[in-house]
C-alpha cells in the first residue's frame, strides 16, 4: 500500500508536469486549453481584466470628483473672500459720504445762521437808520 500511494503521487506529478509542459493553444477549444494549463480561461481573463479596469477608473473618477470638489470649493471661498472685501469697501464708502454729508449740513446750519444774524442786523440798522431819519426829518431844519 506505501508502494501504490508512492505511484499515484508520481502519477499526479507527472499529470501536472503534462499539463504544464503543454504549449499555450495546444487544444484548439481556449476554455479547454486555459483548463489544461491551468490558468484562467480568456473570457475570465478579460473579464477579471475589465472588472479591473472599471475598479481602476471608478477610483480615478473618485479621486477627480474630490478634486474637482475641492476647487469648486476654494474658487468659491475666493469669490466670497472678494464679495466681503468689496462689501468692505462699499461700507467705507458709505461711512465717507455720511459723514461729509454731515460736514455739509453743519456748514449749512452755520452759513444759515449767520445769513439769519445778517439779516436781523440789517433789519435793526434799518430800523436805527429810519429812526434817525425820522429824527432829523421831524426836527425844525430851521
Amino acid at each position: 500500500s506505501i508502494e501504490k500511494a508512492e505511484i499515484h503521487e508520481k502519477v499526479v506529478e507527472r499529470r501536472e508536469n503534462t499539463a504544464e509542459a503543454l504549449p499555450e493553444g495546444f487544444f484548439d477549444d481556449p476554455e479547454i486549453d486555459a483548463r489544461v494549463r491551468k490558468v484562467d480561461a480568456p473570457k475570465d481573463q478579460m473579464d477579471k481584466e475589465w472588472d479591473e479596469f472599471q475598479k481602476a477608473m471608478r477610483q480615478v473618477n473618485t479621486i477627480s470628483e474630490a478634486i474637482v470638489a475641492e476647487e469648486d470649493e476654494e474658487g468659491r471661498l475666493d469669490r466670497q473672500i472678494g464679495e466681503i472685501d468689496e462689501q468692505i469697501e462699499c461700507y467705507r464708502r458709505v461711512e465717507k459720504l455720511r459723514n461729509r454729508q454731515d460736514e455739509i449740513k453743519n456748514k449749512l446750519k452755520e452759513v444759515l445762521t449767520i445769513k439769519e444774524l445778517q439779516k436781523k442786523e440789517e433789519e435793526n440798522v434799518d430800523s436805527d437808520d429810519e429812526g434817525e431819519l425820522q429824527d432829523l426829518l421831524s426836527q425844525d431844519w430851521r
